[in-house]
């Protein structure tokens, strides 16, 4: 077993200064608000992650060397825990949340319209002031952590069905000992779902995202990109029986990275069957084939890109046959298998048989 990257994380204790919940929700009033937020003292101990590596398919998340960062990736080979470092820090801690939903039927509007929001914001720190809540930067030392998350949706309900919704999220880690990395993402999307025949519906997802990753130790993590993903999916489903869902994909991103420019595009085809066993289970397996290609034939393109597609031809399967032999024992199979320029010829396996008393 190795050891790897070391970053500074946070176990608190914290003394309660304020806390606060409202909902306003009434039967005969379209709008469902709700808020909460507490503002605390907190003495933190500080401690170290530590990614280990335990093989391939058996971690959490990869070890990416062009942006000498740890990427999310449940195919990886790398787990992460904590040890205690023995030094305690006071600092302040801020969290809210913020909810609502709105039914405008009373308006008498057709199609049925509804718009619903979230918001999360959680901020620790020396000190807190309203701009660190609104618009935390890397330059602003005051601030251990910052993580603020919002989401606002408009759905259309009628013989067609629209989704439009907006996704803002900010993240500032200032607990790596080496300094602090601020990640800024926004998504603008459109989803569009109709019933063309009994057992045919189309559905288009169309999104539009803008990333920019900023470091004030590691030029590596710097990079910004902005594109634009589609999937096109027509869904034959037969009730009771039978599902399958042929999708087609097509993505552009561009942006800079470590100050090269980059132009990525991807295409390709995803499959998706489910098929029920009778009353004894169900087969479902989904197959996707992704071809992406870079303009200035830069070998690798920010990970955040083209949807975590890398570059190149991907492949990839995942099938799952679960079956009950009686009422209290059932099998479980799962095969994955990846073949891309990150993974040669992955396969894994794996089977349960599980007990219900």
């Amino acid at each position: 077993i190795k050891k790897f990257n070391q970053n500074l994380d946070i176990d608190s204790y914290d003394y309660s200064l304020m806390n606060f919940s409202l909902r306003f929700n009434k039967s005969s009033n379209p709008l469902d608000w709700r808020i909460y937020g507490k503002l605390e003292e907190s003495f933190s101990e500080q401690r170290s992650i530590i990614y280990d590596s335990v093989g391939v398919g058996l971690g959490q998340y990869r070890y990416d060397s062009e942006i000498n960062s740890y990427i999310s990736d449940p195919n990886g080979k790398f787990v992460a825990y904590t040890i205690y470092t023995g030094n305690k820090i006071p600092n302040t801690v801020f969290e809210s949340s913020q909810d609502f939903n709105i039914d405008i039927g009373f308006l008498n509007l057709f199609p049925k319209i509804v718009l619903r929001g979230n918001s999360r914001q959680k901020i620790r720190g020396d000190k807190i002031q309203f701009s660190n809540i609104s618009n935390p930067t890397i330059s602003n030392d005051n601030l251990s952590i910052s993580n603020i998350y919002s989401r606002y949706e408009a759905l259309i309900i009628g013989e067609i069905r629209l989704l439009c919704w907006i996704e803002n999220e900010k993240k500032l880690n200032g607990l790596d000992f080496r300094g602090r990395d601020l990640l800024k993402s926004k998504k603008i999307g459109l989803e569009f779902n109709k019933n063309i025949f009994e057992y045919l519906s189309l559905e288009n997802i169309i999104s539009y995202k803008i990333n920019r990753n900023e470091s004030n130790f590691d030029n590596l993590r710097k990079r910004d990109l902005s594109g634009i993903w589609n999937e096109l999916n027509f869904q034959f489903n037969s009730k009771n029986k039978a599902n399958f869902d042929l999708i087609f994909l097509i993505g552009y991103d561009k942006g800079n990275q470590q100050n090269f420019p980059f132009y990525s595009t991807a295409i390709g085809s995803k499959v998706k069957a489910k098929a029920f066993l009778k009353q004894n289970g169900r087969f479902e397996t989904e197959i996707s084939y992704i071809v992406s290609k870079e303009k200035n034939n830069l070998a690798y393109i920010p990970p955040e890109a083209l949807n975590g597609y890398p570059i190149g031809s991907s492949f990839q399967t995942n099938t799952r046959l679960q079956f009950f032999l009686n009422k209290s024992i059932s099998m479980i199979y799962s095969l994955h298998t990846i073949n891309n320029i990150r993974y040669n010829e992955f396969i894994s396996f794996n089977g349960e048989i599980r007990a219900y008393f």
